[in-house]
């Protein structure tokens, strides 16, 4: 699913996170899939997986601090 993201719609691209990231604050979403859907693709996937699994407490590293942005 993950290496799918740069190909597919942007509606497509939001499912595929919330379903596989568990819910995503939609400020962060907007930014992290239109950087997906313009092709800068599995690098920022990765990333944007470092930073989930960096969360503590209920907060979600924002995704210039994980270096996506």
């Amino acid at each position: 699913m993950w290496g799918k993201l740069e190909r597919c719609s942007r509606r497509d691209a939001m499912d595929a996170l919330f379903f596989e990231c568990g819910g995503i604050p939609q400020e962060d979403l907007n930014s992290f899939v239109s950087h997906v859907v313009v092709g800068k693709g599995n690098e920022h996937v990765e990333k944007y997986r470092e930073a989930k699994q960096g969360e503590k407490n209920g907060y979600l590293i924002p995704l210039n601090r994980a270096g996506i942005l």
